[in-house]
């Protein structure tokens, strides 16, 4: 496997976990490489910013969240160590150490700007961490008092207050950034194995595994099932276990059906893990309608090519309207425009001198790991970095450097193949 199939044709896409929109910015940590990108989006031209300092540049989910605070991108780690500060005005790094054991999956998936304050949930320490930005040091570490074996799912902000959802047995738990209180609201009426989690501004809506949609009110503790779902409905076979390419979904799945859900523009929006459509539920009507993709469906050779096991990657709602996922099939960006009820492919890429930039740091990696490139051999690695050229479509290395791997992309997709992570 090229190194391309990483970043789609051409270099033009990178997929990653989250987009951080920085008005006509775009800041993005990849999701296979540990490096920092930025989005002009006047000119669609992406910048390889720096990589991050970390042990390791490719494997997979290192520091895949990141957010901007002042002159600052903080990047956030879910199988990486430590939180990694990027200086935007003297291009410098600098890093918060963590308080946690070596064998634990940090596990840092959302993090918000409230009063001043950034606030990140960390799934594998089952705690809120408040991060004073301007002495860049963790305050506190909010304990949610969970059981170590319960697993936190969505999490979503409300006003000063972060909502966190215990998958099973289910409970919300309510986090106030202000007087830091927790509140826990059990669930017991569910039986399922909650994933996704949003607010339409007076309810909550959640999914799991069984093919139900609830509807909950936190004043009243109202719970409402809703299960019609469209015909057709069913899974991709990406587990090979299945006779059909698609599964038709019965009453409940092994894995969930929904990865990440928003609430956008009156309907919430369910993005898919392994199911083969998106729907959109309106929030007063209760009507479940398909919103229908060109281009994404599988047949039986493609259907377990992907790098990861799931349909989707949630990466931004932008102006109470956009929607912007990542396509693992295609691995292109697509934007839903909801107002409309249309969608666009996002176009922006690489320049020729970000991709041999890109392209040399997996070399330097993979070189450094494997023991046969030294960093003291700084000027033997700047002749090898003269002779080295990419044109897109296949690289070309001078003959005396026999050393490294006919196909580096091989070398570099076993590697995360062999990293990749079981959350899904």
């Amino acid at each position: 496997m090229k190194m391309e199939q990483f970043f789609g044709e051409n270099y033009q896409y990178i997929w990653s976990d989250n987009w951080c929109l920085d008005k006509d910015k775009v800041w993005f940590v990849a999701g296979a490489i540990d490096i920092l990108f930025c989005l002009d989006r006047k000119t669609n031209k992406t910048l390889l910013v720096d990589k991050i300092p970390s042990d390791t540049v490719f494997a997979l989910r290192q520091h895949p969240i990141c957010i901007k605070k002042e002159d600052r991108i903080f990047c956030f780690p879910d199988i990486g160590r430590d939180i990694w500060c990027y200086h935007i005005n003297d291009k410098s790094w600098t890093s918060i150490k963590m308080n946690c054991s070596e064998n634990i999956r940090i596990g840092c998936e959302r993090a918000w700007i409230i009063e001043n304050k950034i606030y990140v949930l960390s799934s594998g320490l089952n705690k809120i961490l408040e991060i004073n930005v301007s002495q860049e040091r963790i305050e506190h570490y909010h304990d949610l008092m969970i059981n170590h074996k319960d697993r936190l799912s969505e999490s979503i902000r409300i006003d000063n207050c972060i909502y966190t959802i215990c998958s099973k047995p289910v409970k919300i738990i309510k986090f106030n950034c202000l007087d830091k209180s927790i509140k826990k609201m059990e669930l017991p009426q569910i039986d399922d194995s909650i994933q996704t989690l949003c607010f339409d501004g007076a309810k909550f809506w959640m999914t799991g595994l069984r093919k139900k949609i609830y509807v909950w009110e936190e004043n009243t503790n109202k719970l409402e099932c809703l299960n019609h779902f469209p015909e057709g409905f069913g899974l991709w076979n990406f587990s090979g276990q299945y006779a059909d390419l698609i599964n038709k979904v019965e009453e409940r799945n092994d894995v969930p059906l929904f990865l990440m859900s928003s609430y956008v523009n009156g309907s919430i929006w369910l993005i898919p893990f392994q199911t083969n459509e998106i729907l959109y539920v309106n929030k007063d009507t209760y009507k479940i309608d398909k919103f229908h993709l060109e281009d994404e469906t599988y047949t039986e050779d493609n259907v377990n090519m992907q790098l990861l096991n799931t349909k989707y990657i949630l990466l931004y709602v932008e102006s109470g309207r956009y929607i912007g996922l990542f396509s693992l099939k295609n691995k292109w960006i697509v934007e839903i425009d909801t107002y409309n009820l249309n969608y666009k492919i996002l176009d922006y890429c690489l320049d020729e001198e970000n991709i041999a930039q890109l392209n040399m740091l997996a070399i330097q990696d993979v070189l450094n790991r494997t023991g046969v490139y030294y960093e003291e051999d700084s000027k033997d690695f700047e002749s090898f970095n003269r002779i080295i050229w990419f044109d897109h479509k296949e690289r070309l290395l001078n003959p005396k450097w026999k050393v490294i791997p006919h196909d580096l992309g091989d070398s570099i997709y076993s590697n995360i193949k062999n990293e990749k992570n079981n959350r899904f």
